[in-house]
C-alpha cells in the first residue's frame, strides 16, 4: 500500500494525519477525476490508473484513521472495474487485490471479501501460477486467522 516512511509519519504525527486528510487525499481525488476524463486512452488503461490512485487514497484514509472512507473508496474501485470489464472483471488480478484489501472490514465482511478475492485470483488470466498460488494462500491464511479468532 504506502511506503513504510509515510506510514511511520502518519502513525506518529497528528499534523501529518491532518495534512493527509485536508490536502493529500483531496488532491489525489482530483487526480483520479482528471484521469477519468482523459481522451485518447483506452477505458482499460484509465481503469487501471484510477484503480491505483484510489488504492493509494484508501491507504492514506486507513492510515489517517478514516476506515469507513477507505472501505468506501475500495468499493468504488470495485465498481469502476466491474463497469469497465463487465463479466471479464474476474480475469484481472487487481480485482482480487482490491477485494483482499477490503479485509480491513469487520470480520464477517472480511471473510467474504477474502473468499471473493480467492475466486478472482483463481480466474485471473494476467498472473502466472506461482503468483496465483501465493495470492490464494495469503487470502486462505487470512480467512483461517479470522475464523480462529471467532472460534
Amino acid at each position: 500500500m504506502l511506503f513504510h516512511g509515510n506510514k511511520l509519519m502518519l502513525e506518529q504525527n497528528l499534523s501529518m494525519k491532518l495534512m493527509a486528510t485536508n490536502y493529500v487525499i483531496p488532491l489525489m481525488h482530483d487526480i483520479s477525476r482528471r484521469m477519468q476524463g482523459l481522451t485518447g486512452v483506452s477505458k482499460e488503461m484509465k481503469c487501471e490508473g484510477v484503480a491505483q490512485v484510489l488504492n493509494l487514497i484508501a491507504s492514506m484514509e486507513q492510515l489517517a484513521s478514516k476506515h469507513e472512507n477507505a472501505v468506501d473508496t475500495l468499493n468504488n474501485v470495485l465498481l469502476i472495474m466491474e463497469n469497465t470489464y463487465g463479466d471479464e472483471v474476474q480475469t484481472h488480478h487487481n480485482y482480487g487485490y482490491m477485494l483482499r484489501l477490503l479485509g480491513l472490514s469487520p470480520k464477517t465482511e472480511a471473510i467474504e471479501y477474502y473468499k471473493r478475492a480467492i475466486q478472482a485470483y483463481e480466474a485471473a488470466t494476467d498472473i502466472n501460477d506461482e503468483k496465483r498460488e501465493n495470492l490464494v494462500k495469503t487470502c486462505s491464511d487470512k480467512i483461517n486467522s479470522w475464523e480462529q479468532t471467532t472460534a
